[in-house]
């Protein structure tokens, strides 16, 4: 879904705007608003790709809570890894396969791989948030904040890139306000 279109401007932002002012919702509901609009936001490109996104996300913030836990930096540069294979897979398979392929004289069929719609905004981001831990952050979060600040939909397919240190505090400062009824 484009940010011009029609379904964008006339359906989908009155809605997410609608859910999200309403009045009896918490901060955790309101950021679960957000989520679940972050998510069908992105599976309205193609619905097939939730599940990565999804799985990214939980795994990322496993390798966060682990981290936490034993303090081992395996666990961030295993993650980082992980993250960069994905990636990789998903942008450069068929080039690595061709060239390698290539010099040993064997012709290589492409694999029809679709690349993931902003899948370098969303891996960078989780990679930069794994890199703050490494060098000494030590904010660790829920999984609804997490979820909510990698999927945020104004920024998920074309970045910028937010490290989580900026992002997830302004979510934690979320106010509900106390609507009174006359």
């Amino acid at each position: 879904m484009l940010f011009s279109s029609q379904v964008f401007i006339l359906i989908f932002l009155p809605t997410a705007l609608v859910l999200w002012y309403l009045p009896l919702l918490n901060r955790r509901g309101r950021l679960f608003i957000l989520l679940i609009c972050s998510l069908t936001f992105y599976a309205f490109w193609d619905p097939r790709f939730l599940p990565l996104l999804s799985a990214t996300i939980i795994f990322n913030w496993l390798i966060s809570r682990l981290y936490a836990a034993q303090q081992h930096q395996i666990w961030l540069l295993g993650g980082i890894l992980v993250n960069l294979l994905v990636l990789g897979f998903f942008k450069y398979l068929n080039f690595l396969a061709e060239n390698f392929l290539g010099l040993v004289g064997i012709e290589h069929k492409p694999i029809g791989i679709v690349l993931p719609l902003g899948i370098s905004f969303f891996t960078f981001q989780q990679i930069s948030y794994l890199a703050d831990l490494r060098k000494g952050g030590n904010a660790y979060y829920s999984l609804l904040d997490y979820a909510a600040y990698v999927s945020f939909f104004p920024q998920l397919i074309a970045g910028p890139i937010v490290f989580a240190r900026e992002m997830i505090p302004q979510m934690k400062a979320i106010k509900t306000k106390k609507y009174k009824f006359r």
